[in-house]
């Protein structure tokens, strides 16, 4: 039997794509085939570690159904047992009818389009308003979590400390207040990291304190659980602002 040699050997750092954790990977790349996705030990988007998902993505880049071109639906009835009948087209042709499209709404009246985007695709906010804005459409809608998902925490988070999210400093934080939040503690954005971190915090006697009508995650683990009533954490928070405040 003839012995094959690999000519193409390689580990090739990258970013998980699968959760917008985006946690640092390492991807083993032979004759041009992944073979295997790990996380980087050299990076602190991880430390190392990968979720079963962020491992299993492999499985979604070789999918023998992933879309790879545009498609052009061809036949106009729509229903359920209508057959959409797909056809592959180039991308200057995608581009090229969407231009048309955009360009004939324009010029009868732009506020016929509507924008509307997904909360997963954080990155996505700022440049489709500028486009709608420049477009001259008032219409931009958000799908997803709504205000709890990040419309409203990612917005201010940048300008508070030019971040996406609101966690804790896990290596310098001291003490930390929950209001019904879990993060890093089985919940939340890039939660395999922040469990990892948030746990070496408590191990150095960070003082957690969760404010929650429930004990679990984060409440569980806390030094100081406050089982306020449900609906009255607004009021709690209010009480807190006039004590710092007087």
């Amino acid at each position: 039997m003839k012995r094959v040699t690999a000519t193409d050997d390689a580990w090739i750092p990258s970013s998980c794509a699968l959760c917008y954790g985006s946690c640092s990977i390492l991807a083993h790349r032979v004759d041009g085939v992944v073979v295997k996705v790990e996380g980087n030990p050299g990076s602190v988007v991880g430390r190392g570690r990968l979720c079963g998902k962020g491992v299993s993505g492999i499985m979604t880049h070789y999918d023998p159904n992933r879309l790879k071109k545009p498609l052009r639906r061809t036949n106009p009835a729509k229903g359920l047992d209508e057959d959409p009948r797909w056809k592959e087209i180039s991308w200057d042709e995608a581009l090229h009818e969407i231009a048309a499209v955009l360009k004939r709404l324009r010029a009868d009246d732009a506020r016929k389009l509507m924008v509307q985007r997904t909360t997963t695709v954080s990155a996505s906010r700022i440049p489709f308003a500028a486009f709608a804005s420049a477009f001259g459409t008032p219409n931009v809608s958000t799908a997803g979590g709504g205000l709890h998902c990040g419309n409203g925490t990612h917005f201010f988070a940048g300008m508070m400390h030019a971040s996406w999210g609101i966690v804790p400093d896990f290596a310098y934080c001291n003490y930390a207040l929950y209001f019904g939040a879990s993060k890093g503690h089985g919940a939340g954005h890039a939660s395999s990291s922040n469990m990892g971190l948030a746990a070496e915090a408590r191990a150095r006697g960070m003082k957690l304190v969760v404010v929650d009508p429930m004990c679990n995650f984060a409440a569980a683990k806390a030094n100081e659980w406050v089982p306020l009533r449900v609906g009255t954490d607004g009021a709690l928070a209010l009480a807190m602002c006039q004590v710092l405040v007087n």
